[in-house]
C-alpha cells in the first residue's frame, strides 16, 4: 500500500460502507447453545472457540462481508 492509499483509507474512514459489523454472539452464543454435543464441538468454554468453532465464525464474517459487498454492487 502506497502512502497516498494509506492517506486515502484514514480519510475516509467514516464511510459506511468501509465498516461491517457482525455479532458473532447472535450466530454461535455458549448460552442459548441447545446441542450440547454441538457446543463441544465448537467453543472450548464459555470464552473461547476450539478449531471448529474459529472455521465456523470465519464462514460467519465471510458470509456477512460477502453479502454485504453483493448489497453494494
Amino acid at each position: 500500500m502506497t502512502i497516498i492509499e494509506k492517506e486515502n483509507y484514514v480519510k475516509n474512514y467514516h464511510d459506511r460502507n468501509r465498516t461491517c459489523l457482525i455479532d458473532i454472539d447472535k450466530h454461535i452464543n455458549y448460552h442459548s447453545m441447545n446441542d450440547i454435543k454441538q457446543r463441544d464441538i465448537i467453543w472450548d468454554d464459555f470464552v473461547y472457540l476450539k478449531p471448529d468453532g474459529y472455521d465456523l465464525m470465519a464462514k460467519i464474517i465471510f458470509q456477512e462481508i460477502f453479502n454485504k459487498l453483493d448489497q453494494q454492487s
